[in-house]
């Protein structure tokens, strides 16, 4: 069933900037559809589209959890995201010297995620490279980070965990997805708040923590990527240098930036029951 919805057919709804990267948006009331699997579909008209980055959010509750899904085909976004983690950080208007942030997908050192697409590879074969690539990474991940209630305070906690936190990866239709389940009790215990109920407004903001990277690319970009293209799972230096000085590629004296940070702020009002 999930995998025949079309993103195109999604009631998607086009929400009111207050700043810069910043929107209001009414969560909406979950009636047990929304399954923290990997997957979108079951979002359906819980789902809202950002026209200036192509990001896509939900945003959903019902009287135990607040339900998140951030879903993209930006390919600089989710190499941040695989490459530093994602913070979903909560801000409370009320709540001072308390915070409440969980910390998913984590960086994994040394996984293959990053590779570069090979010259002359067909692009069927590199799609499934990179398909296969994800799910290493996805099934890599078997803990979070819970933030707070200090500042510098965190625990890694299972995903299978007594607190209620649900967290899941997956692609589909092309897209990264990126799902999160958070317990309104445990919420409230780290802030120490009353549980929160129809129009309690949450802060919510979504996050990326800076990576950086070598910037010794005077030779240009490696000589064994396909036209000297920036590879899709990483940047130059990162693959086999192929050619050498004045091989295949080279551009002497380019540089190339860091990927940006991706930071984005949503102001949700809590739904209740129809």
């Amino acid at each position: 069933m999930k995998s025949g919805l079309k993103i195109s057919y999604l009631a998607v709804i086009t929400l009111l900037f207050i700043h810069c990267r910043e929107m209001v948006v009414n969560s909406t009331w979950n009636e047990n559809q929304i399954q923290i699997d990997g997957t979108f579909s079951d979002w359906q008209s819980h789902l809202i589209r950002d026209e200036k980055s192509g990001a896509i959010f939900g945003v959903s509750n019902d009287s135990d959890n607040l339900y998140l899904c951030l879903t993209t085909a930006d390919q600089a976004t989710v190499r941040q995201i695989v490459r530093g983690g994602l913070i979903i950080n909560l801000h409370i208007k009320t709540v001072r010297g308390k915070k409440f942030g969980v910390k998913f997908p984590i960086a994994i050192e040394g996984m293959p995620f990053e590779e570069g697409r090979a010259r002359g590879a067909r692009r069927t074969d590199r799609s499934d490279d990179e398909q296969n690539r994800f799910r290493m990474f996805r099934d890599a991940q078997t803990e979070l980070v819970l933030l707070g209630p200090g500042k510098d305070d965190m625990q890694i906690v299972p995903l299978m965990n007594p607190y209620g936190l649900k967290a899941a990866l997956g692609q589909s239709q092309r897209q990264f997805v990126y799902e999160l389940q958070i317990p309104f009790e445990l919420m409230s215990s780290q802030l120490e708040i009353e549980p929160p109920q129809r129009g309690f407004v949450i802060g919510i903001a979504f996050e990326t923590e800076k990576v950086e990277f070598a910037r010794d690319f005077s030779g240009g970009p490696p000589g064994d990527f396909e036209g000297g293209e920036l590879p899709v799972g990483g940047l130059p230096g990162e693959g086999r240098r192929g050619g050498g000085p004045g091989g295949s590629g080279d551009i002497p004296g380019r540089q190339f930036p860091d990927l940006p940070v991706f930071e984005y702020q949503l102001k949700v009002t809590l739904a209740g029951p129809k």
